[in-house]
C-alpha cells in the first residue's frame, strides 16, 4: 500500500524571494520592543489573526483570552479581530486588556505556566480535530516517511540545518513534568 503522506508545502515567496515577515511588538517600551517575528505564510503575505493571538498569549502568561491587536503604539488603529495580520500593511502592536498594562513577557519555558484545566486553554482548542495518523502506518512508519519527505525546512525551504522538531523540547523534561506529565498521560520521547 502506497504512503499517505500530504505533498510537501511551498511556502508564499515575497520581496526577492523571502518570505514576507510581520513583526509583533510591545506597545510600552519605545526601544527593543519586538516581541516576535512571524512568517505570513498565509494566502497574500499574512498571518492568521488568531494563531498569531495565541502565540502572543502564550509568551504573555496565558493571555489570549484579552489580547488583541493594533497597527499603534497608542493602540488607536486596532486590527479588525479574525481578519488577516498582513505583514506588507506594516508592524503591529499586542495589547493585553486595555491600552495602558503593561504586560510582562515569558521569555523562557521556565517562565510560563501551563494552563491548569481544560477550561483555561483557548476556546478554539475544544473544537480543534486531530486526525489519526492513516491505520497502515501507525507502527512507527509514519514519521519515518514525513522525515523522508521533509528534507528541508517548511516555512524557508532552507535545506542546511534542519533537524526534528519537537512542541516541547526534550531537554525541558523538568519542566515537563512539573507543569503537565503529573496530569496527563503524554510524556516527551527522547531520542
Amino acid at each position: 500500500m502506497p504512503t499517505v503522506v500530504k505533498p510537501r508545502h511551498t511556502p508564499p515567496l515575497g520581496y526577492c524571494g523571502r518570505v514576507p515577515t510581520l513583526i509583533v511588538r510591545h506597545p510600552h517600551y519605545r526601544y527593543y520592543n519586538t516581541l516576535l517575528k512571524l512568517p505570513a505564510l498565509d494566502e497574500g503575505g499574512a498571518v492568521d489573526y488568531n494563531v498569531a493571538l495565541l502565540i502572543c498569549g502564550i509568551i504573555t502568561d496565558n493571555s489570549w483570552e484579552t489580547g488583541w491587536f493594533a497597527r499603534s503604539a497608542d493602540g488607536s488603529n486596532m486590527c479588525k479581530r479574525g481578519a488577516p495580520l498582513v505583514a506588507a500593511d506594516g508592524d503591529v502592536f499586542y495589547f493585553v486588556n486595555d491600552r495602558s498594562y503593561k504586560y510582562a513577557i515569558c521569555i523562557s519555558w521556565d517562565d510560563w505556566r501551563a494552563p491548569s484545566t481544560d477550561a483555561d486553554l483557548p476556546c478554539a482548542f475544544s473544537t480543534l480535530t486531530i486526525d489519526p495518523p492513516p491505520p497502515s502506518l501507525r507502527n512507527g512508519g509514519y514519521m519515518e516517511d514525513v522525515k523522508g519527505r521533509d528534507q528541508s525546512c517548511r516555512a524557508s525551504g532552507i535545506i542546511d540545518i534542519c533537524e526534528q522538531a519537537h512542541l516541547v523540547p526534550a531537554g525541558e523534561r523538568e519542566w515537563w513534568d512539573s507543569n503537565i506529565g503529573e496530569s496527563s498521560d503524554l510524556e516527551i520521547q527522547s531520542r
